[in-house]
């Protein structure tokens, strides 16, 4: 879950950093919000769908090591 809220933190990552180049993806989702709330959904949503199967990507390769650690910490012994 820590993962998570580091991952969704957007408001740390809007004002800590000034070069647009390292960025976090959330502040880029920003970029297709235009004047006035004017919202560009394709381009968006296309946006939103490479980066949730970029995170689904990384798990499915680390799940192993997921898994070892969550119990790892679990047991006695």
């Amino acid at each position: 879950m820590q993962f998570v809220f580091v991952w969704n933190d957007l408001l740390i990552a809007l004002t800590s950093t000034n070069n647009q180049d390292l960025r976090a993806i959330q502040v880029g989702l920003l970029n297709f919000t235009g004047d006035f709330g004017a919202t560009q959904y394709g381009p968006l949503f296309a946006a939103i769908c490479i980066n949730v199967f970029g995170t689904l990507l990384i798990y499915l390769f680390l799940n192993q090591k997921v898994m070892k650690g969550l119990t790892s910490g679990a047991l006695k012994g």
